[in-house]
């Protein structure tokens, strides 16, 4: 190309020509390698923790699949979770009937994974009402994100206002229950 260059200094035509049409084409080869670059380039994907299964989880097994002999069970139950053992088990009743508040819990989702289970969700929120525990501190006893948790326990929360407040909370009727109510 630089033989086509005449002694002024100047290009002829058809060799100024060829070296544009060189230039167009090697920017338009860049653009489109570098789109081509951008649309097929894969994204970084996030580190992903090794999930241990809830099942397997100290919750699951000492209050869920639990021995049925065991005395102390029942008190100890109360005392960590605030309720007894058969209102749990009603209270997971009613949740898993009720298709309004918790029809994404508990079952598996569009690609087949299973759901993070009932019990160990509402034991969770339990032990937030009960004990001030955090979303990170019911995560590590259940295997379950934190974000499962906090999500379920929102709509736990609208789920008790308008149900289970009916179901549970009976207020005193006369003067007797309210001085028995007030004894305790």
């Amino acid at each position: 190309m630089l033989s086509s260059i005449n002694s002024s200094n100047t290009f002829d035509d058809d060799s100024f020509e060829d070296f544009i049409d060189l230039k167009i084409d090697n920017m338009i080869k860049k653009r489109i390698s570098n789109q081509a670059k951008e649309q097929f380039q894969v994204k970084k994907k996030r580190k992903v923790k090794n999930k241990l299964e809830p099942k397997l989880s100290i919750w699951w097994l000492k209050y869920i699949e639990r021995e049925e002999d065991e005395e102390d069970d029942e008190r100890i139950f109360r005392k960590r979770f605030r309720i007894t053992r058969g209102s749990f088990e009603r209270i997971c009743k009613i949740i898993t009937s009720d298709s309004q508040f918790f029809s994404r819990f508990g079952k598996p989702d569009a690609i087949g994974r299973i759901g993070a289970p009932i019990e160990l969700l509402l034991l969770g929120t339990l032990r937030i009402l009960g004990r001030d525990w955090t979303f990170d501190d019911v995560s590590e006893s259940t295997n379950i994100s934190e974000e499962v948790h906090r999500v379920f326990f929102h709509e736990f929360c609208l789920f008790g206002n308008k149900i289970l407040f009916n179901e549970f909370v009976k207020p005193p009727r006369n003067e007797i229950e309210i001085n028995d109510a007030m004894k305790e």
